[in-house]
């Protein structure tokens, strides 16, 4: 191989480092504001976050005893 052959390589490597880097960084984004907007419905509305809990926890036993 020669130089140009593996500069251009490691440049397109480069660059998907780059783009993977950028989509890490956006889904750790999204994950915070998921987490600020869970965290402030159940200061603003607790009642319904437990009952959705329990909700959510019927249904994934119903789903696990049937797998």
């Amino acid at each position: 191989m020669r130089k140009s052959e593996i500069t251009s390589i490691a440049d397109k490597i480069g660059g998907r480092v780059d783009d993977v880097t950028d989509r890490v960084n956006d889904a750790k984004a999204l994950a915070r504001d998921w987490s600020k907007r869970a965290r402030r419905l159940a200061q603003e509305r607790p009642g319904a976050v437990l009952i959705g809990a329990v909700a959510l926890g019927f249904v994934l036993a119903k789903v696990a005893r049937h797998a």
